[in-house]
């Protein structure tokens, strides 16, 4: 039974990420984008059915790092809107519970 669930968790995470991917290449490249998409990944699985599973690992960390890297600079481009954002956060927070402590700035 484990051996099932193992199973259905990695379909279910393959189809999940196909479905995140294409979302993402869509929006960067267009509809016409995502049949490429779906082509390397395909190949990508293909390709994984028989490599050695530290180079599948290292390669999910190479790309882990390189979809971080665009997060990373956008938090640092919108820290002051966010900052801003918080501050008015705690401020509702304190007019709606007075009470309440809030964290310092």
């Amino acid at each position: 039974i484990v051996s099932i669930g193992i199973l259905l968790f990695a379909f279910s995470t393959a189809i999940s990420w196909s479905y995140y991917g294409g979302r993402a290449t869509i929006f960067l490249f267009g509809v016409k984008g995502d049949i490429y998409f779906r082509i390397v990944y395909v190949i990508g699985f293909f390709f994984a059915s028989f490599t050695d599973t530290t180079i599948i690992w290292t390669l999910s960390g190479i790309t882990i790092a390189l979809m971080t890297i665009p997060n990373l600079f956008g938090i640092l481009m919108l820290h002051k809107e966010m900052k801003s954002e918080v501050s008015l956060f705690w401020k509702e927070w304190t007019n709606r519970f007075p009470g309440e402590k809030v964290p310092n700035d």
